[in-house]
C-alpha cells in the first residue's frame, strides 16, 4: 500500500507543479496525499550531506 499512496503523492505533487510551477504548492499537495492515506505514511525531507562526507 505504502508503494501505491507514495506513487499517488507523486502524481499529484507533478500535477499542481505543472499548473503552478510552484515547488511548495506541489510538495503541499504532496503532503496531504500521504496525510490523508493514514496509517503512518509520513513526509521525509531526506535531508542529507551533499558534500560527499
Amino acid at each position: 500500500m505504502c508503494v501505491i499512496v507514495a506513487q499517488s503523492a507523486a502524481n499529484e505533487a507533478a500535477q499542481v507543479y505543472a499548473i503552478t510551477q510552484n515547488k511548495g504548492d506541489a510538495l503541499a499537495a504532496a503532503k496531504h496525499v500521504l496525510h490523508s492515506a493514514g496509517g503512518g505514511v509520513g513526509y521525509n525531507s531526506g535531508e542529507c550531506d551533499r558534500s560527499g562526507q
